[in-house]
């Protein structure tokens, strides 16, 4: 009911049916351990479309997205271009790795400190996969390339990343005049829990900050509960400010 009025088309995926959306049902459970098979399910199914649409977006289904402001960042670019953007987070990562001990039904829990080339992008923040970057993940590295991990892991965002990079699919920061990323990884409210402390932290590049926090050209943001969807939906689509006629009546 927000995105998907103003998005050309839309998958969604779920364990329910729901009949006002295109939904792939998939029959992994719901944890964070399985992200990565599941994004490589939805990566196949979306490549029988490939042709059909320049660019790809993915986001959570608590990432509020101001569709208009998004292709406002893709409207200069070329879906020939093999490119990614979004929010891009610094090259180190703990992974949490599941493994069993040999001949004993025993399961350990790791963490590894991991090393991305590049960095990689928030999945909470949403990305955006051109049409080329699509098609050379899905032919050329997902299963297939050694690079790109075939474990069902978790960490959807940091394997995109590392997949895409594998076949030559650039990875692009997305900001504003400013300095500011348009693709907010945090809460609407992170910048203002403390003056001193930016949405710009995690981005590799040094940003400019201004009292507002976002960028007027925020395109999402992250953690945002269904009602308040609804808020932000009403405030961008339907809410209008009678400033003009206000001026022209105390003047």
């Amino acid at each position: 009911n927000t995105l998907s009025h103003v998005c050309p088309s839309g998958i969604f995926y779920d364990f329910e049916y729901l009949s006002c959306v295109t939904e792939l049902n998939l029959t992994a459970s719901e944890t964070r351990m399985h992200l990565w098979s599941k994004m490589r399910a939805i990566l196949r199914l979306i490549y029988k479309e490939v042709e059909s649409f320049d660019f790809f977006f993915k986001a959570d289904d608590d990432t509020y997205t101001v569709f208009e402001n998004l292709l406002n960042v893709l409207e200069s670019q070329s879906a020939d271009n093999p490119f990614m953007t979004g929010y891009r987070w610094p090259a180190n990562v703990t992974q949490g790795l599941l493994t069993r001990v040999t001949h004993f039904p025993i399961l350990i829990l790791l963490n590894l400190q991991l090393r991305i080339e590049g960095g990689y992008f928030s999945g909470g923040a949403g990305y955006v996969l051109s049409r080329e970057a699509l098609k050379r993940i899905v032919e050329d590295s997902v299963d297939r390339h050694v690079n790109c991990p075939k474990n069902d892991e978790n960490m959807e965002d940091v394997k995109m990343s590392v997949c895409g990079h594998a076949v030559g699919v650039k990875r692009y920061d997305s900001f504003d005049e400013d300095g500011k990323s348009v693709f907010c990884p945090t809460t609407i409210s992170e910048p203002y829990l403390n003056i001193n402390t930016t949405i710009s932290e995690g981005d590799l590049e040094k940003v400019g900050t201004t009292t507002m926090g976002h960028s007027y050209r925020q395109a999402t943001f992250h953690y945002v509960a269904a009602n308040k969807m609804y808020i932000m939906e009403f405030c961008h689509y339907y809410l209008r400010p009678q400033i003009l006629r206000f001026q022209r009546a105390i003047n």
